[in-house]
């Protein structure tokens, strides 16, 4: 993962964002989460103040996010999204980092977002898009915002 170093994905855009995740204060260095197998598609490292959001059957750079460590929380202040085509608002590759966050890093069941032009698709189609995108971690789906999802006893 160290090749990502520096590295910033393909026509990428910056969102400022404020996510925030529980954390022992530990010292994050190298792989975060490796796919096990290639149906999985996502490895994450992090380096610095970076994480690296990598697509593991390509090793293509999709997300870099800036994140503090305050030694409660990991905040994620800042993705940088790989947007060739040109169409995230930002709110795509927010609700995309924190899902990945939540099925890869912290191993939770959590839904993915649906982008509006899949809204009226089948569950098939849907389902087949996640996997495409996701891999087999994204087992539920949602077209409501991701970010205002809570934990029931997280508050």
């Amino acid at each position: 993962g160290r090749k990502y170093i520096g590295r910033t994905p393909t026509d990428a855009i910056s969102v400022p964002t404020e996510i925030t995740y529980p954390h022992n204060g530990e010292k994050l260095d190298g792989i975060v989460f490796k796919a096990p197998a290639m149906e999985v598609k996502w490895d994450i490292h992090a380096y610095g103040e970076w994480f690296y959001f990598v697509r593991s059957w390509t090793s293509d750079l999709i997300y870099k996010v800036r994140y503090e460590n305050t030694g409660e929380e990991l905040v994620l202040t800042e993705i940088l999204a790989s947007d060739p085509a040109g169409i995230d608002d930002g709110q795509i590759a927010a609700q995309n980092v924190h899902s990945i966050m939540q099925t890869h890093a912290l191993g939770r069941v959590w839904p993915f977002h649906v982008p509006p032009p899949m809204h009226k698709s089948g569950s098939e189609e849907i389902a087949l898009f996640l996997f495409s995108q996701f891999g087999s971690k994204a087992t539920i789906a949602t077209r409501e915002n991701t970010l205002k999802i809570a934990l029931r006893g997280a508050e």
